[in-house]
């Protein structure tokens, strides 16, 4: 058996020392990889609690008020009355009516005519029908909302469109049941938000098909598919109300379809 020397024992102790060195070493290493790990998981839920969509919706529960736009009844009948007789006059003149809409610009009001088949009275109160609409209560629904780390659910029972809505806090999108919408700009509240009053927010958008096709009706046929999905969430300036609206619209066998729902609710 050979002698350890004293030499030996030395270069064993500097061997143990390097290994234990080494071992602190990537011990050391990685405790400061978990603290950066950490360190950006916090940064990261700090920017998913700081996203502007949560002043207008938490977790929790409410009651939302279905609203619909509409007009009160009597104006209603008003306004179907002088769109009834207008719509049969057009039919009558439809050739006139090609040739007045090609002399007139783009974005610009029709000039009345009486070819319209109504009186120039008459014709004032149908193009001043939008500021006669408003949002009107047909019902309530109960909302719950909750959260699974990045993902904030608002569930509404009694609704049409918005039964369930996902937002993605992280990748800015929301998840409806038409499918997932992208983010598409901020609102800023303003006196022409006739029919709601003003608010702010943010809106989503999802577009499928080409919707160029609706710059000329001629482009339309039976195999234009077109459909555009709005989504807004935001705050009533006057009543301080979180106000969620989604609106479908689009064509399909040459048919127009438009569906559209808000509520309006307040959150403890």
């Amino acid at each position: 058996m050979k002698k350890i020397t004293g030499f030996m024992i030395l270069f064993l102790l500097l061997i143990a020392g390097c290994s234990n060195s080494t071992d602190q070493a990537k011990e050391s290493n990685e405790k400061v990889a978990e603290s950066e790990q950490k360190q950006l998981e916090e940064l990261v839920e700090e920017e998913v609690f700081q996203q502007p969509i949560m002043d207008y919706i938490k977790e929790g529960e409410a009651i939302a008020d279905i609203m619909v736009l509409g007009m009160e009844p009597e104006k209603e009948e008003e306004m179907m009355n002088i769109t009834a007789k207008m719509n049969e006059s057009l039919a009558e003149n439809s050739e006139w009516f090609m040739s007045y809409l090609s002399e007139v610009g783009e974005g610009e009001v029709l000039p009345y005519h009486s070819n319209f088949g109504i009186t120039e009275d008459e014709y004032h109160i149908f193009l001043d029908s939008e500021n006669h609409m408003k949002l009107m209560k047909i019902g309530e629904a109960p909302i719950t909302v909750t959260r699974e780390g990045d993902l904030l659910t608002l569930e509404a029972n009694n609704t049409d469109t918005l039964n369930s809505v996902t937002f993605d806090l992280k990748a800015n999108t929301v998840k409806t049941d038409y499918g997932t919408l992208e983010y598409n700009g901020e609102i800023e509240a303003s006196d022409r938000q006739v029919i709601t009053g003003p608010w702010s927010g943010f809106s989503w958008r999802l577009v499928e098909g080409d919707i160029s096709q609706l710059e000329d009706i001629d482009n339309i046929d039976e195999t234009t598919e077109i459909t555009i999905i709005d989504f807004y969430i935001g705050q009533l300036k006057e009543t301080e109300e979180t106000l969620v609206y989604i609106e479908y619209k689009g064509i399909k066998n040459l048919e127009k379809i438009q569906e559209e729902e808000h509520l309006l609710f307040k959150q403890n």
